[in-house]
């Protein structure tokens, strides 16, 4: 009886044995099968193929070779719109984006006309509006951040109201892009500061000359002297007075302050033949008992031509080097003025509202024209020169950068990403860790801000 006892206690002894040899045989493969998981990982690259790739859990994809596409450069995979870091963990299946950039396409954006001015109380402006790109004027939404100051209608029509400053804000339709201009509105400055009155003789012969003086407040204005009738007399720079045939004319003197007023003074000289005595404006002649004769008819043979008037054209230069105003007689051209110029910018031309000024159309009154610019993005380069290896069988890379071919002190030019890898190198030093190629994307950082960069292996 004892030994059937015994006997059955050593056979429950062996199954439980069994049954804990299974137990932890399952959980061994169990743990090996979870740990085993693997995720897909495809690349959706709108150009050449890249075929997809699986990896383990938590485990990293290695980077494909970059795609291609005619007429675009690769610009990186992104996930969720963000650049996808090749360092990250795979936790589930994900599919990457290819992003491209257009070779020699155009930056979207739209560009006011100024983006900064003043305006006398009561004045109105207008702003004009340029879109590049993708980005159009059409539905333009305009915006004042003080109406009491300055306000603006759907146009883009301005009115100073009230001294103070405001900012005008422009926004496209789909409110992807947006200008700014700051105006200031003071009050109108008075222009009897500019005074100008004109001496000296008034009358001369065919062939001869006179010198007019021009009495100016301030003392170094300059003096713009003008003839209505260079068939009759012509004048210079300096107010002296040619006759060229007989006749009256009017000689007008015009002075202009740095805002662009302006203040005139007119005289009437009389051009008498060079056989005749000079007959003095509003003298009887000795010879002839008839009352007084108007100035313009002591020649009967001639007719006066009427008086033309003169009008100032004003050069807005926006941001860039002064321009002269110019006083131009009615019906006639304004000459074009050597471009101003402004760094980091290039002339474009004169513009009158929106559109480019055709300098071959009469003036018929008094215009301000503003100058376009075109802003100049200078090239940035980070040429890598010497790579060093150390005992690990990594290296770095020495470099240097020029910024439109001029070298630079790598001191204040620093490395700050490689392909989206932010880091923080030494002047003059980069890992190669950092997936650094000939097709490397990579920035410029300074205490300006950051710059993009063209990557070169020397």
């Amino acid at each position: 009886m004892g030994k059937n006892s015994s006997e059955g206690s050593n056979k429950t002894w062996i199954w439980i044995i069994c049954a804990i040899v299974v137990i932890v045989i399952v959980a061994i493969f169990l743990i090996k099968g979870c740990g085993n998981k693997e995720y897909e990982i495809k690349f959706n690259s709108n150009g050449s193929i890249v075929n997809k790739v699986t990896v383990k859990e938590d485990g990293t994809v290695t980077r494909p070779s970059n795609p291609t596409r005619d007429g675009y450069e690769f610009a990186g995979w992104y996930l969720n719109g963000e650049l996808f870091d090749f360092n990250t963990k795979i936790t589930g299946d994900i599919t990457l984006e290819a992003r491209w950039n257009e070779i020699g396409e155009e930056e979207s954006k739209i560009t006011l006309g100024s983006t900064k001015m003043t305006l006398n109380l009561n004045d109105t402006e207008k702003l004009s509006v340029t879109a590049s790109g993708t980005a159009s004027t059409s539905g333009l939404v305009w915006k004042s951040s003080d109406e009491k100051v300055v306000s603006v209608d759907s146009n883009g029509n301005l009115k100073a109201l009230k001294e103070g400053k405001a900012t005008i804000t422009v926004t496209t339709k789909d409110g992807k892009y947006s200008a700014e201009c700051v105006v200031t509105v003071s009050k109108k400055e008075e222009t009897t500061s500019l005074k100008i009155t004109i001496s000296g003789n008034k009358t001369v012969k065919v062939g001869e000359t006179i010198t007019l003086k021009a009495n100016v407040t301030p003392k170094d204005a300059k003096v713009v002297w003008t003839s209505n009738n260079n068939k009759i007399a012509t004048v210079d720079e300096n107010g002296k007075v040619t006759g060229v045939s007989a006749g009256t004319v009017t000689i007008k003197g015009t002075i202009t302050d740095e805002k662009g007023n302006n203040k005139s003074a007119s005289v009437k000289v009389t051009v008498s033949k060079a056989s005749e005595p000079t007959v003095k404006p509003e003298q009887e002649p000795q010879k002839d008992p008839e009352p007084t004769k108007d100035p313009e008819q002591t020649n009967p043979g001639t007719t006066p031509e009427p008086e033309k008037k003169t009008y100032t054209v004003t050069f807005n230069s926006d941001g860039g080097s002064s321009v002269d105003a110019i006083p131009v007689e009615e019906g006639k051209t304004v000459s074009e003025p050597k471009a101003p110029t402004r760094e980091g910018y290039t002339f474009e031309g004169w513009y009158l509202g929106e559109t480019k000024y055709d300098f071959n159309k009469p003036v018929t009154g008094d215009i301000t024209l503003t100058a376009k610019w075109n802003e100049v993005k200078p090239v940035y380069k980070i040429v890598l020169t010497e790579e060093k290896i150390n005992g690990r069988g990594t290296g770095r890379y020495n470099f240097d950068v020029y910024k439109d071919n001029t070298k630079l002190s790598t001191d204040e030019y620093k490395i700050f990403a490689i392909d989206g890898h932010e880091h923080n190198s030494k002047a003059g030093n980069i890992a190669i860790e950092d997936y650094i190629t000939e097709q490397s994307a990579g920035y410029i950082k300074t205490s300006n801000g950051k710059f993009d960069a063209i990557i070169e292996i020397n």
